[in-house]
């Protein structure tokens, strides 16, 4: 049965002139009546489709009361009205304590009869708005891997649903891997533009002559190199959101054109003349605190105050514990898929360890242990052993800071000095600090960077040449 236009009403009574009289006022009342003679027929023809259902209380082959019990248990969100004779009101106020809606006693007047049945019916509409919002927020939050389970995502999630149809500009601002991207990626599509197209660019990621060109596009012969029109994530991104990661990045030379961009939705690509309209809604984010690089000159204040529209904060991993086997469980899933094989499951003491971490390079971290661990597990289960948490710690005390080491012991004597054979060259030193440090941080570069008092930047820079160094 399909859903029509007028709330459609059951009506189950075994006598043809109550059937017929109660069909005749709500049609009336702009209702669609369907009718059964008892309650097995009912149970027949019910469905989700329906507004409410009239039971009579005394029927032949199944009765009222038995009826109701199953409609309970298969459709528990459909309301039901019981019809009573004047000696079934007993049985009528227990058929309410077993889940019925209300009941009326016959014979009854037509305004009584409708006010309960619309009652009903708007119960029953109101249920199904919300089990739709519940099931396309579901579906929001499977598809971008947003977790929010714990009383922190929730409250974002919250704010996502508040912000996703305003249109203004958000800045994203927490820890490096917390998971800005998915929340980004959430508010897109709970907004009025998830039709449109999400376009990402991290400014950590390109050189910075190319960021521009990246974001804005440019004409054929720009520069050398330029062998055609290329259109860029602005552009690519009308009528949909770009996300910017990490802007604090920018360089200051480009930080005017996106504030211009940012007021009055006009660009030009390089090398053109030509003022072109995107309609874009920028969603920034930045593990830096752009509040102390405007007083440092790094970042401007003009430009910081049109991405502060509404600023959103993400508190890390280790503030969401309750979210950490939900997105465990999320990735595990989705290494799976990649791999075409069933998902590894937990052993207890796996998850007491996960629980126990502290997750020094959030949602990445966890991405980067699930990854390795699965592929390192026995027969689909993963053990704690399976998870080298210790070793990631231990390796993360190595690079953390000198003065985390305990101090020798009174009485014990100096190392003696290195001869100038056992000097290991500074540049060697700094490479095998830095690999250490990306590595005890889960591959995450940013907190790598910041746990090392470096910028972003610089790490990555550094990284590019020992690779290169590598394959050369």
């Amino acid at each position: 049965m399909t859903r029509r236009e007028n709330p459609q009403v059951l009506v189950a009574d075994d006598e043809d002139a109550i059937r017929h009289l109660v069909d005749f006022m709500l049609e009336k009342a702009g209702f669609d009546v369907c009718a059964a003679a008892d309650g097995k027929a009912a149970l027949e023809m019910v469905n989700e489709d329906f507004s409410v259902v009239l039971l009579d209380l005394r029927m032949p082959v199944m009765d009222g009361m038995e009826t109701l019990k199953v409609i309970r248990e298969r459709h528990p969100d459909l309301p039901v009205l019981i019809m009573s004779a004047h000696g079934d009101v007993r049985d009528a106020v227990r058929a309410m304590k077993l889940g019925a809606f209300d009941y009326i006693q016959k014979p009854f007047e037509a305004d009584e009869l409708l006010g309960l049945v619309r009652q009903a019916s708007r119960m029953k509409a109101t249920f199904d708005q919300n089990r739709t919002l519940k099931a396309s927020l579901a579906e929001v939050t499977e598809s971008s891997g947003f977790v929010s389970q714990s009383p922190a995502g929730q409250e974002l999630f919250t704010m996502a649903r508040k912000v996703a149809d305003t249109e203004s500009t958000l800045l994203l601002t927490g820890e490096s891997g917390v998971g800005k991207s998915l929340l980004a990626r959430t508010i897109h599509q709970l907004s009025r533009r998830r039709s449109g197209p999400l376009v990402s660019v991290s400014a950590p990621s390109l050189p910075r002559e190319l960021l521009e060109a990246e974001l804005f596009g440019h004409e054929r012969g720009a520069f050398t190199g330029a062998h055609q029109r290329r259109l860029g994530r602005v552009e690519l991104a009308d009528g949909g959101t770009l996300f910017i990661d990490e802007v604090g990045e920018l360089p200051l030379d480009l930080q005017p054109k996106l504030l211009t961009f940012l007021q009055d939705r006009r660009f030009q690509r390089i090398g053109g003349s030509n003022e072109i309209t995107a309609d874009v809604r920028v969603i920034a984010a930045t593990n830096a605190n752009l509040e102390e690089q405007v007083q440092s000159g790094e970042f401007r204040e003009d430009l910081f105050f049109r991405l502060n529209v509404i600023p959103i904060s993400i508190p890390p991993l280790r503030e969401r514990q309750a979210d950490i086997l939900p997105l465990v469980k999320l990735t595990l899933e989705r290494i799976a898929r990649v791999r075409g094989m069933p998902a590894a499951s937990l052993a207890e003491d796996a998850r007491e360890a996960l629980l126990r971490h502290n997750w020094p390079g959030n949602i990445r971290e966890l991405e980067n242990i699930m990854e390795r661990a699965s592929a390192l597990c026995t027969a689909g289960v993963i053990r704690r052993e399976d998870l080298r948490l210790r070793e990631i710690a231990r390796r993360s005390q190595t690079f953390s800071g000198f003065e985390t080491q305990s101090p020798p012991p009174s009485g014990t004597p100096a190392p003696a000095p290195a001869t100038p054979e056992e000097i290991i060259p500074l540049e060697q030193q700094e490479r095998t600090i830095i690999e250490n440090a990306i590595q005890a941080c889960g591959g995450n570069k940013a907190v790598a960077a910041r746990r090392l008092g470096i910028s972003e930047k610089t790490i990555y820079n550094k990284f590019k040449r020992f690779r290169a160094e590598n394959q050369a």
